[in-house]
């Protein structure tokens, strides 16, 4: 027996719908994930400046402050020109936008 939604919504407009929520709960889990690892290596530069600023303090090493910057604004810089997600979901937009809406709901909620 096939439910009344999908008779009434058809195959096509079904198929379309679970591939939009599969996509939004996949998208929500990796928001969510992403959101714990963001987390993890924020702590872990942290940490790793922090050793670094003991150990220039106590004349172990020298440190090119200036240097480091530049090295990561380029970074920065670089992450900023990526492909955006918008131009590369247009061939599957449908999956491209609950993947999308479910990533931001994960990744607010994580």
């Amino acid at each position: 027996m096939t439910s009344g939604l999908a008779t009434a919504l058809g195959p096509g407009l079904a198929q379309i719908g679970t591939n939009v929520g599969g996509a939004a709960v996949v998208g929500g889990l990796t928001g969510w994930a992403t959101k714990k690892l963001v987390k993890v290596v924020a702590v872990l530069v942290g940490l790793e400046l922090a050793l670094l600023a003991f150990l220039a303090q106590r004349g172990v090493i020298s440190v090119r402050w200036t240097r480091l910057n530049e090295l990561l604004t380029g970074v920065s810089h670089s992450a900023a020109q990526a492909p955006s997600l918008l131009a590369t979901g247009v061939a599957a937009a449908g999956v491209s936008a609950g993947f999308a809406g479910g990533f931001v709901l994960g990744f607010h909620r994580g």
